[in-house]
């Protein structure tokens, strides 16, 4: 063991003096003299920020989910130049007279120019 080693990084949380919870993130070191271990010290940073911003993006991303696949509306995103159905709602592939299967396995647009792969997607939904 050699001195400055870093520990595993701790998180936690903590209740603050005025009552509110915070969370941490404890980066630890020890020190050593001998091949032993005579002391620790750390870094303790304020997570809670970050913490809170994961959350709302979590929160964010559900709600976004539940509006793509309940909506009553066909919705894909299909790459203009691949023709390549990077996500596509239960509505899409009802509308395209597929299963959402084979949405997941089409080979996309072999076309070379966008208007051409257009025209092609055009065909097939019609």
């Amino acid at each position: 063991m050699q001195s400055g080693s870093a520990l595993q990084v701790i998180n936690g949380q903590i209740l603050r003096p005025d009552g509110t919870s915070a969370f941490i993130e404890i980066k630890p070191t020890m020190t050593v003299k001998d091949g032993q271990i005579v002391g620790t010290q750390g870094v303790v940073r304020d997570i809670t920020e970050h913490k809170q911003a994961e959350e709302a993006l979590r929160t964010s991303e559900e709600r976004f989910k539940t509006i793509f696949v309940q909506a009553p509306l066909g919705i894909a995103l299909i790459g203009s130049l691949t023709g390549h159905i990077y996500e596509a709602n239960p509505r899409f592939a009802k509308i395209a007279g597929r299963s959402m299967e084979e949405l997941e396995n089409i080979d996309g647009c072999k076309s070379p120019t966008p208007m051409m792969c257009r025209q092609t997607w055009t065909r097939w939904l019609c």
